[in-house]
Protein backbone atom coordinates (compact mmCIF):
# COMPACT_ATOMS: atom_id res chain seq x y z
CA UNK A 1 0.00 0.00 0.00
CA UNK A 2 1.39 3.19 -1.01
CA UNK A 3 2.58 5.59 1.99
CA UNK A 4 1.59 9.32 1.38
CA UNK A 5 2.26 10.60 5.27
CA UNK A 6 5.85 11.41 6.20
CA UNK A 7 4.31 10.18 9.74
CA UNK A 8 1.60 7.60 9.95
CA UNK A 9 -0.83 8.30 12.72
CA UNK A 10 -2.10 4.47 13.37
CA UNK A 11 0.04 1.47 13.39
CA UNK A 12 -0.75 0.49 9.94
CA UNK A 13 0.11 2.07 6.45
CA UNK A 14 -2.18 4.97 5.68
CA UNK A 15 -3.67 6.10 2.39
CA UNK A 16 -4.93 9.41 1.72
CA UNK A 17 -7.41 8.94 -1.72
CA UNK A 18 -8.11 11.82 -3.51
CA UNK A 19 -11.08 13.70 -2.56
CA UNK A 20 -13.60 14.74 -5.58
CA UNK A 21 -14.06 17.74 -7.51
CA UNK A 22 -18.52 17.69 -6.56
CA UNK A 23 -21.11 19.95 -5.26
CA UNK A 24 -21.12 18.48 -1.83
CA UNK A 25 -19.01 18.60 1.28
CA UNK A 26 -18.48 15.43 3.52
CA UNK A 27 -21.38 13.33 4.39
CA UNK A 28 -22.07 12.66 8.42
CA UNK A 29 -23.74 9.33 10.02
CA UNK A 30 -27.00 10.00 9.85
CA UNK A 31 -27.14 12.39 6.68
CA UNK A 32 -28.92 11.26 3.83
CA UNK A 33 -26.09 10.44 0.57
CA UNK A 34 -27.09 13.23 -2.54
CA UNK A 35 -28.28 11.88 -5.00
CA UNK A 36 -24.91 11.75 -7.37
CA UNK A 37 -24.12 9.71 -10.52
CA UNK A 38 -21.67 7.13 -10.37
CA UNK A 39 -19.78 5.93 -13.38
CA UNK A 40 -17.20 3.92 -15.25
CA UNK A 41 -18.80 0.76 -13.42
CA UNK A 42 -16.96 -2.53 -13.92
CA UNK A 43 -19.32 -6.00 -13.46
CA UNK A 44 -22.72 -4.43 -12.41
CA UNK A 45 -25.61 -4.30 -13.65
CA UNK A 46 -25.24 -1.02 -15.30
CA UNK A 47 -21.89 1.04 -15.46
CA UNK A 48 -23.65 4.19 -15.16
CA UNK A 49 -26.21 4.77 -12.33
CA UNK A 50 -27.56 7.50 -9.95
CA UNK A 51 -27.12 6.39 -6.23
CA UNK A 52 -31.15 7.01 -6.02
CA UNK A 53 -31.49 3.83 -7.98
CA UNK A 54 -29.72 1.61 -5.29
CA UNK A 55 -32.25 2.48 -2.67
CA UNK A 56 -34.86 -0.54 -1.51
CA UNK A 57 -31.60 -2.43 -0.21
CA UNK A 58 -28.88 -1.14 2.02
CA UNK A 59 -25.33 -0.69 0.84
CA UNK A 60 -22.08 -1.24 1.37
CA UNK A 61 -19.47 0.76 0.18
CA UNK A 62 -15.83 -0.51 0.07
CA UNK A 63 -13.24 1.95 -0.84
CA UNK A 64 -9.69 0.78 -1.98
CA UNK A 65 -7.08 0.64 -4.29
CA UNK A 66 -5.29 -2.13 -6.53
CA UNK A 67 -2.40 -1.61 -4.35
CA UNK A 68 -3.65 -2.08 -1.36
CA UNK A 69 -3.47 -6.08 -0.47
CA UNK A 70 -5.72 -6.00 2.68
CA UNK A 71 -8.70 -4.52 0.51
CA UNK A 72 -8.01 -7.13 -2.10
CA UNK A 73 -7.89 -10.02 0.58
CA UNK A 74 -11.06 -9.07 2.25
CA UNK A 75 -12.76 -9.29 -1.44
CA UNK A 76 -14.19 -12.72 -0.69
CA UNK A 77 -14.88 -12.11 2.83
CA UNK A 78 -17.02 -9.46 1.99
CA UNK A 79 -18.86 -11.24 -1.07
CA UNK A 80 -19.64 -14.31 0.90
CA UNK A 81 -21.24 -11.55 3.28
CA UNK A 82 -23.24 -9.94 0.93
CA UNK A 83 -24.66 -13.40 -0.71
CA UNK A 84 -25.64 -14.21 2.87
CA UNK A 85 -27.91 -11.59 2.94
CA UNK A 86 -28.30 -10.55 -0.81
CA UNK A 87 -31.96 -10.21 0.49
CA UNK A 88 -31.08 -6.88 1.99
CA UNK A 89 -27.47 -5.63 1.13
CA UNK A 90 -25.35 -5.46 -1.98
CA UNK A 91 -22.04 -3.94 -2.49
CA UNK A 92 -20.28 -1.33 -4.53
CA UNK A 93 -16.43 -1.22 -4.46
CA UNK A 94 -15.19 2.35 -5.26
CA UNK A 95 -11.85 3.43 -6.12
CA UNK A 96 -9.89 6.32 -7.90
CA UNK A 97 -8.12 4.46 -9.77
CA UNK A 98 -8.60 4.68 -13.88
CA UNK A 99 -10.89 1.67 -15.15
CA UNK A 100 -8.07 0.17 -17.51
CA UNK A 101 -5.80 -0.89 -14.13
CA UNK A 102 -9.25 -1.76 -12.39
CA UNK A 103 -10.52 -4.27 -14.72
CA UNK A 104 -7.18 -5.83 -15.44
CA UNK A 105 -6.70 -7.05 -11.66
CA UNK A 106 -11.17 -7.54 -11.49
CA UNK A 107 -10.05 -9.90 -14.62
CA UNK A 108 -7.43 -11.72 -13.13
CA UNK A 109 -9.68 -12.53 -9.27
CA UNK A 110 -12.34 -13.54 -11.82
CA UNK A 111 -10.11 -16.00 -14.00
CA UNK A 112 -8.12 -17.24 -11.17
CA UNK A 113 -10.09 -17.46 -7.98
CA UNK A 114 -13.55 -17.22 -9.83
CA UNK A 115 -14.38 -14.27 -7.73
CA UNK A 116 -16.30 -11.38 -9.61
CA UNK A 117 -16.38 -8.09 -7.75
CA UNK A 118 -18.14 -4.99 -9.57
CA UNK A 119 -16.22 -1.64 -8.61
CA UNK A 120 -16.63 2.05 -9.32
CA UNK A 121 -13.48 3.46 -11.29
CA UNK A 122 -12.17 6.86 -12.06
CA UNK A 123 -14.00 8.01 -8.71
CA UNK A 124 -13.92 11.39 -7.34
CA UNK A 125 -17.49 12.19 -6.00
CA UNK A 126 -17.56 9.39 -3.88
CA UNK A 127 -14.39 9.93 -2.22
CA UNK A 128 -15.13 13.49 -1.81
CA UNK A 129 -18.47 12.70 0.13
CA UNK A 130 -16.56 9.69 2.27
CA UNK A 131 -12.98 11.19 2.87
CA UNK A 132 -10.85 9.16 4.86
CA UNK A 133 -7.27 8.06 6.15
CA UNK A 134 -6.92 4.08 4.99
CA UNK A 135 -8.52 1.53 3.20
CA UNK A 136 -9.88 -0.70 2.82
CA UNK A 137 -12.67 1.86 4.22
CA UNK A 138 -16.64 0.63 4.42
CA UNK A 139 -19.35 2.84 4.08
CA UNK A 140 -22.99 1.57 5.51
CA UNK A 141 -26.17 3.16 3.41
CA UNK A 142 -29.59 2.00 4.38
CA UNK A 143 -32.44 0.94 2.27
CA UNK A 144 -33.38 4.97 2.36
CA UNK A 145 -30.10 6.87 1.40
CA UNK A 146 -28.94 7.39 5.23
CA UNK A 147 -25.65 6.63 5.90
CA UNK A 148 -25.41 4.10 9.20
CA UNK A 149 -22.27 3.82 9.91
CA UNK A 150 -18.14 3.78 8.33
CA UNK A 151 -14.81 2.71 9.37
CA UNK A 152 -12.01 0.32 8.71
CA UNK A 153 -13.30 -2.87 9.51
CA UNK A 154 -16.36 -4.11 7.59
CA UNK A 155 -17.84 -7.83 8.85
CA UNK A 156 -20.85 -9.77 9.63
CA UNK A 157 -21.25 -8.93 12.74
CA UNK A 158 -21.54 -5.42 11.48
CA UNK A 159 -24.27 -5.61 9.13
CA UNK A 160 -26.56 -8.32 11.49
CA UNK A 161 -26.18 -5.51 14.10
CA UNK A 162 -26.85 -2.86 12.17
CA UNK A 163 -29.68 -4.79 10.62
CA UNK A 164 -31.62 -5.93 14.00
CA UNK A 165 -31.24 -2.05 15.12
CA UNK A 166 -33.05 -1.34 12.46
CA UNK A 167 -35.72 -3.87 12.77
CA UNK A 168 -34.67 -5.37 9.41
CA UNK A 169 -33.67 -8.79 10.99
CA UNK A 170 -35.29 -10.98 13.66
CA UNK A 171 -33.75 -9.80 16.75
CA UNK A 172 -34.84 -12.95 19.36
CA UNK A 173 -31.61 -15.04 18.73
CA UNK A 174 -29.25 -11.65 19.39
CA UNK A 175 -26.45 -12.13 22.14
CA UNK A 176 -25.95 -9.47 24.31
CA UNK A 177 -23.20 -9.03 26.47
CA UNK A 178 -23.57 -8.12 29.84
CA UNK A 179 -20.37 -6.54 30.83
CA UNK A 180 -19.22 -5.79 34.77
CA UNK A 181 -16.31 -2.89 35.28
CA UNK A 182 -16.24 0.42 37.04
CA UNK A 183 -15.61 2.23 34.07
CA UNK A 184 -19.07 1.47 32.82
CA UNK A 185 -21.54 4.13 33.97
CA UNK A 186 -25.32 4.36 33.67
CA UNK A 187 -25.62 0.49 33.05
CA UNK A 188 -27.32 -2.59 33.91
CA UNK A 189 -24.86 -4.79 34.03
CA UNK A 190 -24.53 -8.22 35.62
CA UNK A 191 -21.45 -10.16 35.26
CA UNK A 192 -18.81 -12.52 33.51
CA UNK A 193 -16.35 -10.70 31.53
CA UNK A 194 -14.14 -7.63 31.57
CA UNK A 195 -13.84 -5.05 29.56
CA UNK A 196 -10.24 -5.07 28.61
CA UNK A 197 -10.41 -9.07 28.09
CA UNK A 198 -13.40 -8.91 25.88
CA UNK A 199 -11.08 -6.03 23.45
CA UNK A 200 -7.95 -8.60 23.71
CA UNK A 201 -10.69 -11.06 22.05
CA UNK A 202 -12.58 -9.56 19.74
CA UNK A 203 -10.58 -6.38 18.92
CA UNK A 204 -11.30 -2.86 19.70
CA UNK A 205 -13.82 -2.40 16.13
CA UNK A 206 -15.82 -5.67 17.30
CA UNK A 207 -15.96 -4.60 20.60
CA UNK A 208 -17.11 -1.20 20.24
CA UNK A 209 -19.73 -2.48 17.82
CA UNK A 210 -21.50 -4.41 20.72
CA UNK A 211 -21.01 -1.94 23.16
CA UNK A 212 -22.05 0.70 20.64
CA UNK A 213 -25.45 -1.06 18.94
CA UNK A 214 -25.46 -4.63 20.92
CA UNK A 215 -26.14 -4.30 24.48
CA UNK A 216 -27.63 -2.20 27.17
CA UNK A 217 -24.96 -0.27 28.17
CA UNK A 218 -25.54 3.32 28.05
CA UNK A 219 -22.61 4.87 28.93
CA UNK A 220 -18.79 3.43 28.88
CA UNK A 221 -15.25 4.99 28.17
CA UNK A 222 -12.24 3.13 28.38
CA UNK A 223 -8.54 3.94 27.60
CA UNK A 224 -6.58 0.35 27.40
CA UNK A 225 -2.67 -0.55 26.30
CA UNK A 226 -1.81 -1.95 23.39
CA UNK A 227 -3.24 -5.29 22.28
CA UNK A 228 -1.39 -7.58 20.04
CA UNK A 229 -2.82 -9.21 16.44
CA UNK A 230 -4.97 -5.98 15.91
CA UNK A 231 -4.19 -3.35 13.38
CA UNK A 232 -4.80 0.09 14.40
CA UNK A 233 -8.13 1.82 12.89
CA UNK A 234 -10.51 4.60 14.26
CA UNK A 235 -14.27 4.64 13.25
CA UNK A 236 -17.81 5.29 14.28
CA UNK A 237 -20.45 2.42 15.10
CA UNK A 238 -23.49 4.79 16.05
CA UNK A 239 -23.75 8.86 16.27
CA UNK A 240 -22.97 9.30 19.93
CA UNK A 241 -19.71 6.43 19.77
CA UNK A 242 -16.51 6.44 18.46
CA UNK A 243 -12.98 3.78 19.21
CA UNK A 244 -9.30 4.38 18.17
CA UNK A 245 -7.13 1.27 17.77
CA UNK A 246 -4.16 0.86 18.56
CA UNK A 247 -2.96 4.42 18.32
CA UNK A 248 -0.28 6.89 19.60
CA UNK A 249 -0.37 9.01 22.47
CA UNK A 250 -0.01 12.05 19.97
CA UNK A 251 -2.91 10.99 17.48
CA UNK A 252 -5.21 10.56 20.38
CA UNK A 253 -4.76 14.12 21.49
CA UNK A 254 -4.94 15.00 17.87
CA UNK A 255 -8.46 13.30 17.04
CA UNK A 256 -10.19 14.90 21.31
CA UNK A 257 -8.98 18.48 20.38
CA UNK A 258 -9.82 18.43 16.35
CA UNK A 259 -13.68 17.32 17.70
CA UNK A 260 -14.09 14.54 15.40
CA UNK A 261 -12.06 15.50 12.23
CA UNK A 262 -8.44 13.65 12.45
CA UNK A 263 -7.25 15.58 9.51
CA UNK A 264 -7.52 19.02 11.35
CA UNK A 265 -4.27 18.42 13.02
CA UNK A 266 -2.82 16.58 10.69
CA UNK A 267 1.20 16.59 11.25
CA UNK A 268 1.52 16.88 7.80
CA UNK A 269 0.27 19.59 7.01
CA UNK A 270 2.33 21.94 9.40
CA UNK A 271 -0.84 21.84 12.57
CA UNK A 272 0.56 19.85 15.42
CA UNK A 273 3.77 21.07 17.21
CA UNK A 274 4.99 18.59 19.79
CA UNK A 275 7.35 19.78 22.22
CA UNK A 276 9.25 16.76 23.59
CA UNK A 277 12.82 15.04 23.51
CA UNK A 278 11.20 11.82 23.30
CA UNK A 279 9.05 11.41 20.33
CA UNK A 280 9.92 8.03 20.26
CA UNK A 281 7.16 6.89 22.97
CA UNK A 282 4.92 9.60 21.90
CA UNK A 283 4.78 9.62 17.92
CA UNK A 284 7.94 7.74 16.68
CA UNK A 285 9.23 8.37 13.13
CA UNK A 286 9.54 4.62 13.24
CA UNK A 287 5.72 4.53 13.05
CA UNK A 288 5.57 4.45 9.44
CA UNK A 289 7.74 1.49 8.94
CA UNK A 290 7.85 -1.96 8.19
CA UNK A 291 8.47 -4.91 9.86
CA UNK A 292 10.60 -6.11 13.04
CA UNK A 293 11.74 -2.56 13.77
CA UNK A 294 8.00 -1.53 13.76
CA UNK A 295 6.61 -4.36 15.44
CA UNK A 296 8.84 -3.73 18.32
CA UNK A 297 8.40 -0.37 18.48
CA UNK A 298 4.39 -0.26 19.11
CA UNK A 299 4.69 -3.42 21.10
CA UNK A 300 6.98 -1.40 24.00
CA UNK A 301 4.70 -0.77 26.87
CA UNK A 302 3.26 2.92 26.52
CA UNK A 303 3.46 3.54 22.71
CA UNK A 304 0.30 2.37 21.48
CA UNK A 305 -3.64 2.70 22.68
CA UNK A 306 -6.85 1.81 22.50
CA UNK A 307 -9.64 4.40 23.08
CA UNK A 308 -13.80 3.72 23.34
CA UNK A 309 -16.58 5.71 24.14
CA UNK A 310 -20.11 5.45 24.02
CA UNK A 311 -22.13 8.43 25.67
CA UNK A 312 -25.43 8.83 27.27
CA UNK A 313 -28.12 10.94 25.59
CA UNK A 314 -27.67 12.78 29.17
CA UNK A 315 -23.99 13.13 29.00
CA UNK A 316 -24.20 14.66 25.46
CA UNK A 317 -26.72 17.39 26.88
CA UNK A 318 -23.58 18.51 29.12
CA UNK A 319 -20.16 17.74 26.75
CA UNK A 320 -19.23 15.88 23.23
CA UNK A 321 -17.56 13.34 23.09
CA UNK A 322 -14.33 14.71 22.07
CA UNK A 323 -14.31 17.12 25.66
CA UNK A 324 -15.04 13.69 27.31
CA UNK A 325 -12.18 11.62 25.51
CA UNK A 326 -9.72 15.23 26.10
CA UNK A 327 -10.54 14.52 30.23
CA UNK A 328 -9.66 10.97 29.91
CA UNK A 329 -6.32 11.53 28.40
CA UNK A 330 -5.84 14.74 30.91
CA UNK A 331 -6.32 11.79 33.70
CA UNK A 332 -4.29 9.26 31.73
CA UNK A 333 -1.26 11.58 30.45
CA UNK A 334 -0.70 13.76 33.31
CA UNK A 335 2.59 14.88 31.77
CA UNK A 336 1.23 15.31 28.56
CA UNK A 337 -0.07 19.63 28.19
CA UNK A 338 -2.09 20.00 25.46
CA UNK A 339 -3.92 23.49 23.98
CA UNK A 340 -5.06 25.15 20.57
CA UNK A 341 -3.09 28.48 19.58
CA UNK A 342 -2.57 30.39 16.90
CA UNK A 343 0.63 31.03 15.13
CA UNK A 344 2.08 32.34 11.98
CA UNK A 345 2.88 29.47 10.23
CA UNK A 346 4.26 28.73 6.22
CA UNK A 347 1.48 28.12 4.32
CA UNK A 348 0.54 28.08 0.72
CA UNK A 349 -2.75 30.17 -0.05
CA UNK A 350 -4.49 29.63 -3.18
CA UNK A 351 -5.65 33.26 -4.73
CA UNK A 352 -7.11 34.85 -7.80
CA UNK A 353 -4.38 35.25 -10.72
CA UNK A 354 -4.69 38.08 -13.02
CA UNK A 355 -7.83 40.28 -13.64
CA UNK A 356 -10.02 37.81 -15.22
CA UNK A 357 -11.55 34.70 -13.55
CA UNK A 358 -11.72 32.16 -15.63
CA UNK A 359 -12.81 29.44 -13.40
CA UNK A 360 -15.75 30.83 -12.70
CA UNK A 361 -19.04 29.15 -13.57
CA UNK A 362 -21.86 29.03 -12.67
CA UNK A 363 -23.46 26.31 -14.25
CA UNK A 364 -20.43 24.57 -13.55
CA UNK A 365 -20.31 20.99 -12.01
CA UNK A 366 -17.92 21.39 -9.18
CA UNK A 367 -17.64 23.90 -7.00
CA UNK A 368 -13.82 25.96 -5.58
CA UNK A 369 -14.50 24.02 -2.32
CA UNK A 370 -14.14 21.04 -3.70
CA UNK A 371 -11.19 22.23 -5.64
CA UNK A 372 -9.80 23.64 -2.52
CA UNK A 373 -10.30 20.07 -0.99
CA UNK A 374 -8.52 19.01 -3.84
CA UNK A 375 -5.80 20.39 -3.51
CA UNK A 376 -5.34 20.00 0.37
CA UNK A 377 -5.34 16.04 0.30
CA UNK A 378 -3.34 16.26 -2.97
CA UNK A 379 -0.62 18.47 -1.31
CA UNK A 380 -0.26 16.48 1.79
CA UNK A 381 3.11 18.49 3.24
CA UNK A 382 1.52 21.96 3.22
CA UNK A 383 -0.93 23.68 4.82
CA UNK A 384 -3.36 24.98 2.25
CA UNK A 385 -5.47 28.08 2.96
CA UNK A 386 -8.26 29.60 0.50
CA UNK A 387 -8.14 33.03 -0.07
CA UNK A 388 -10.17 33.69 -3.55
CA UNK A 389 -13.17 34.56 -1.65
CA UNK A 390 -15.02 32.98 -3.79
CA UNK A 391 -18.13 29.74 -2.98
CA UNK A 392 -19.49 29.14 -6.27
CA UNK A 393 -19.74 26.88 -9.04
CA UNK A 394 -16.58 26.57 -10.78
CA UNK A 395 -15.61 25.35 -14.22
CA UNK A 396 -11.77 23.50 -13.88
CA UNK A 397 -9.83 20.69 -15.24
CA UNK A 398 -6.96 19.81 -13.41
CA UNK A 399 -6.28 16.33 -15.13
CA UNK A 400 -2.57 15.66 -15.60
CA UNK A 401 -1.77 17.81 -12.65
CA UNK A 402 2.13 17.05 -10.93
CA UNK A 403 0.76 18.29 -7.39
CA UNK A 404 4.24 17.72 -5.98
CA UNK A 405 5.86 20.17 -7.96
CA UNK A 406 3.91 23.30 -7.03
CA UNK A 407 5.57 25.22 -10.31
CA UNK A 408 4.65 23.05 -12.65
CA UNK A 409 0.81 23.10 -10.88
CA UNK A 410 0.69 26.67 -10.88
CA UNK A 411 1.15 26.46 -14.64
CA UNK A 412 -2.09 24.69 -14.76
CA UNK A 413 -4.20 26.79 -12.29
CA UNK A 414 -2.71 30.19 -13.71
CA UNK A 415 -4.50 29.04 -17.07
CA UNK A 416 -7.96 28.79 -14.90
CA UNK A 417 -7.13 32.28 -13.38
CA UNK A 418 -5.63 30.84 -9.91
CA UNK A 419 -2.17 30.37 -8.23
CA UNK A 420 -0.76 29.17 -4.79
CA UNK A 421 1.46 31.65 -3.42
CA UNK A 422 3.80 30.98 -0.40
CA UNK A 423 3.03 32.96 2.58
CA UNK A 424 2.81 33.13 6.36
CA UNK A 425 -0.51 33.18 8.01
CA UNK A 426 -1.97 32.63 11.66
CA UNK A 427 -3.82 29.91 11.99
CA UNK A 428 -5.28 26.76 14.93
CA UNK A 429 -1.94 24.73 15.64
CA UNK A 430 -2.28 21.73 18.11
CA UNK A 431 0.51 22.10 20.52
CA UNK A 432 1.31 19.00 22.60
CA UNK A 433 3.89 19.41 25.34
CA UNK A 434 5.73 17.00 27.56
CA UNK A 435 5.58 18.28 31.22
CA UNK A 436 8.60 15.39 32.53
CA UNK A 437 11.24 17.50 30.00
CA UNK A 438 10.45 21.15 31.48
CA UNK A 439 9.41 21.94 27.95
Amino acid sequence: MKIHFKRIIFPIILLITCPALCQCGPVKIGENIPNIEINSIINFRKSTLFIDELKGKYLILDFWSTNCLPCIRAFPILKRTVDKYSRYIEMLPVTYEDKVVVLRLLEHLRDSYSLKIPSATNDRILNSLFPHIATPFYVLIDNYGKVKWFGNAFNEDTLVTQLRADSILNNNNERTKWLNENTIRESNSDTTESLFSMISRLGIQEFAQEVSVDSNIVSCRLLTKYIPLFRGSFGHYTDNSFYVGNASIMFLFQLAYSNGDPFKFSPGWSRVELITSDTLSLNADIEHSKGIEYETWRSEPGHNWNYFIKASSSGLEKKTCYEFMKEDLQEKFPFISASVESKFIPVLVLTRYGKNSPFINSNGKSTMASLFNLIKWRIQNETIIDETGYTGNIDINLEGANFKNIDLLNQKLIKFGLELRKANRKIEILIIRDLRNGS
